[in-house]
């Protein structure tokens, strides 16, 4: 995934792509990895994803990798206009928030302690087996 992470800075750097403001500081969010697995995160406008779209393209010519793009799923925050659209031209699922994304709830109120059940059940699994 290291080329992704060499793509999408480079599109970001070059206006292709917008991520989202974070409070009221200056820090933009475009992607987040793990792993083989990358949230992006930008504006739901058919130009946006097909700058995407041509993005998972290149990255699949040049690093001779396969994008599963059955596995694509767009979680729309708010209202997104033309929805079915934007998921034609990238393709992939509308999935629904929340959702259980690497043990971790997205779209739950964070504050609430029982979301953090499967990531604390998994740390704890990690440092037993680290202790044998």
């Amino acid at each position: 995934m290291e080329g992704m992470s060499n793509l999408l800075p480079t599109a970001k750097s070059n206006g292709w792509i917008k991520g989202f403001q974070v409070g009221d500081d200056d820090l933009e969010i475009t992607y987040l990895q793990c792993a083989d697995d990358t949230l992006i995160f930008y504006e739901a406008v058919e130009e946006n994803i097909l700058i995407l779209r041509t993005i998972f393209i290149i990255f699949e010519a040049v690093f001779g990798l396969h994008i599963n793009w059955s596995k694509i799923f767009i979680y729309p925050i708010n209202d997104v206009l033309e929805l079915d659209n934007l998921t034609i031209n990238l393709g992939g699922i509308v999935g629904k928030l929340p959702a259980i994304y690497l043990g971790i709830s997205l779209g739950a109120n964070n504050k609430s302690i029982g979301i953090w059940n499967g990531v604390i059940t998994k740390c704890e699994k990690k440092l037993t087996s680290w202790k044998s």
